[in-house]
């Protein structure tokens, strides 16, 4: 992974890889990011963390001429992103997917200590497959269950075993990853989905932005989101864990992932457990051996060797 400590070393490798870009914010202080990119046949894979707030937007003119429009399906891993395009406006928290068309503008803000997949897909291939997808445009889809969560572990796998996919393997995966797009962000389900979705996606994107409160339970989500204790445990039977087991394992995950997160590495392993929701550290340590067979010190070590 290349590593980043200028920020207008950033600035310019943005408008290198999404030519049209460009970044609002003056430099920041103590910046700090990191990216990786690897292409399976027209498909390309980028790979972000970025510890500082950034806006930018999109500019079609701005793109390199001759360089093939693309969609690009963004996978929030932590953070959270916002994206305006057509007038609409979404927000992505993690395991949210979303989807921008690269041939027109848009505005994006995302926040700090962001970390994200993003997927570029030439326009062209996706309009032959799927017709016209500006509907689905800037329409969040949670990775938590469903088509959504079938896509999202597809191309989580994909990037992982990225240096073991040889050049025959790389068409039929493009086909199915192609295949998957249209299931979840078909031009005819774009524009609404059941209610019972709808409730769950904001069920969880709330749970997603409150894991560092420490107090959420039933009853304060219940009251955030205008739910019943009961319908909200009923939304949860989707993802095959009670609420409290989600939550949990929710926290221990981004907690993980932070502490195997370079540009992490100096916050404590306290602060990173209380960042997540965690008051307790010697409950952290026993749950976090539990479901990762080590300790966090442990753990941390032999990633950071």
């Amino acid at each position: 992974m290349e590593v980043c400590k200028d920020f207008s070393e950033w600035r310019t490798l943005s408008a290198r890889l999404f030519p049209g870009t460009r970044i609002a914010e003056a430099e920041p202080e103590d910046f700090h990011g990191a990216w990786s990119a690897w292409s399976m046949g027209e498909i390309g894979f980028y790979e972000f963390f970025v510890s500082a707030p950034i806006t930018m937007d999109r500019h079609v003119e701005g793109r390199t001429p001759g360089a093939p429009p693309v969609h690009s399906l963004f996978l929030v891993q932590s953070g959270m992103l916002r994206h305006r395009q057509y007038g609409r406006m979404a927000d992505s928290s993690t395991r949210v997917l979303s989807l921008v068309n690269g041939c027109a503008p848009y505005a994006a803000w995302q926040s700090a200590n962001f970390h994200s997949l993003v997927v570029n897909v030439p326009t062209a291939v996706l309009q032959a497959r799927h017709g016209d997808l500006r509907p689905a445009c800037i329409m969040s889809r949670s990775a938590h269950f469903g088509s959504g969560s079938v896509l999202w572990n597809f191309l989580i796998n994909v990037w992982q075993r990225r240096h073991e996919i040889t050049v025959r393997e790389a068409a039929p995966l493009s086909t199915a990853l192609l295949d998957l797009m249209g299931v979840l962000f078909h031009p005819d389900d774009a524009e609404g989905q059941g209610a019972l979705e709808r409730n769950r996606t904001r069920l969880l994107d709330h749970i997603s932005a409150h894991l560092p409160d420490p107090q959420m339970g039933v009853a304060s989500i219940a009251a955030a989101l205008g739910l019943s204790s009961r319908h909200v445990h009923t939304l949860m039977e989707a993802t095959g864990k009670t609420l409290a087991r989600y939550i949990l394992e929710q926290r221990l995950e981004r907690s993980m992932k932070a502490l195997g997160n370079p540009l992490l590495a100096h916050l404590t392993i306290t602060e990173i457990a209380m960042q997540w929701g965690f008051n307790d550290m010697s409950h952290f340590s026993r749950v976090f051996r539990s479901r990762y067979g080590e300790s966090p010190r442990v753990w941390r070590q032999r990633r950071s060797s």
